[in-house]
């Protein structure tokens, strides 16, 4: 609150006030964002911290693992459907 100068009394304005805005669902999903956010931040970083010099280069092998998998699994599950899923010229 601020006070005048004359005569030392208190300015009636109100103060704003702080807003609940958060919600069971908006909590929970920040909840899941923070526990996200330390296994990809802080885990990666703990085990190029123990790896040391390797570290780089376990970065490359693990991209190149992740990348092949992701393209060769849909891939592979795919060959499998009997039909095909491409558009056909009626």
């Amino acid at each position: 609150m601020l006070e005048s100068l004359a005569g030392g009394k208190r300015d009636v304005r109100a103060e704003p006030e702080l807003v609940r805005a958060l919600g069971v669902r908006q909590l929970t999903a920040s909840i899941v964002n923070v526990t996200i956010g330390a296994g990809i931040f802080v885990l990666p970083a703990a085990v190029a911290a123990s790896l040391g010099a390797a570290a780089p280069a376990a970065y490359l092998v693990c991209a190149l693992a992740i990348g092949t998998l992701g393209g060769l699994l849909p891939a592979i599950r795919a060959a499998r459907l009997p039909v095909t899923l491409a558009l056909r010229a009626a």
